[in-house]
């Protein structure tokens, strides 16, 4: 009957924590990006238009202003140059807002990564028969290929390196208790199954 040591749950919820985070940022960069700023913007035009510190022509500037989403690129230009020219604090430029807007993006995809992974970790598992180990689909260890079981590293850190031969390389793996539950009943059942393994120490795993 196989063994199964599946991923522990903090691995694949740390990932959620992660994507949600990501939407959370995501989400304030966004309102910052089209809403926020636009409109604190406009609020500032208002003020500029209704303070004495401009003159005739800027304030003629500033009441044709159609609103940040009713402005062209020119006009948006020309009023980064105008609160440039005055000195008023809290203009955000267009560049400022194609900038946030930008970082949403760069989230965005971040998010989705961290979603894929999410749900693709939490699937994760190690398996054990009578004839192999499954690490990942893409490596299966036939017993009477291992040769070394390292479990000097278990006590301490929930660390076993196990060492296989495959054709005519000898290769390693890791594996870590502290990432996959029910890893020590798992590693008791390999060891009793290829009983030709060298085991350092030769000890239970529990």
């Amino acid at each position: 009957m196989p063994i199964i040591a599946p991923i522990n749950s903090w691995q694949y919820r740390r990932l959620l924590v992660l994507f949600v985070a990501l939407v959370v940022a995501g989400l304030w960069f966004a309102y910052d990006g089209w809403l926020g700023w636009p409109g604190s913007d406009n609020a500032l035009v208002w003020h500029m238009e209704h303070s004495r510190y401009v003159t005739a022509r800027e304030r003629t500037t500033l009441e044709r202003w159609p609103g940040w989403y009713g402005a062209t690129p020119g006009q948006r230009l020309q009023m980064d140059r105008l609160v440039e020219t005055v000195h008023f604090s809290g203009w955000h430029s267009s560049t400022d807002i194609q900038n946030q807007r930008w970082i949403v993006a760069a989230l965005a995809v971040l998010a989705a990564g961290a979603l894929i992974w999410f749900l693709t970790e939490r699937r994760r598992s190690i398996v054990a028969d009578d004839s192999h180990l499954r690490i990942s689909q893409r490596r299966r260890i036939a017993l009477p290929d291992i040769v070394r079981i390292d479990n000097r590293r278990w006590n301490r850190d929930g660390i076993v390196v196990i060492s296989y031969r495959q054709g005519t390389t000898l290769r390693h793996v890791k594996l870590d208790g502290m990432a996959f539950d029910n890893l020590g009943e798992l590693l008791n059942a390999v060891a009793a199954h290829a009983s030709q393994a060298e085991i350092t120490p030769l000890r239970k795993f529990t």
